[in-house]
């Protein structure tokens, strides 16, 4: 899991859900293309560990989404995530 950073955890008795933040290298930026910082994709990971034999623990679902985390909740059933992306639009043109 390189480049994935967790960040929330949420537990039960049937699942285990961890949640991160997941950095790629954009295969089309070049390495130093005069930014002050690399442009580096940035999405949300999120792993579902199904717990109902605590001793073959099995990853049941891994999925991501764009952007990355404002804010979760996990009631009941059901996973509430909020992300939000930002637009680099210097990008666009390469003029501030």
């Amino acid at each position: 899991m390189d480049g994935f950073f967790p960040s929330t955890l949420y537990v039960d008795d049937k699942y285990l859900v961890v949640i991160g933040g997941q950095t790629e290298k954009s295969p089309e930026a070049p390495e130093n293309n005069g930014c002050c910082w690399p442009y580096m994709p940035a999405n949300t990971r999120v792993l579902v560990y199904d717990l109902t034999d605590k001793d073959n623990i099995q990853l049941s679902r891994d999925f991501s989404l764009d952007g990355f985390t404002v804010t979760s909740r996990k009631k009941d059933n059901y996973l509430y995530l909020v992300n939000s992306q930002y637009t680099f639009r210097i990008m666009e043109d390469g003029q501030p």
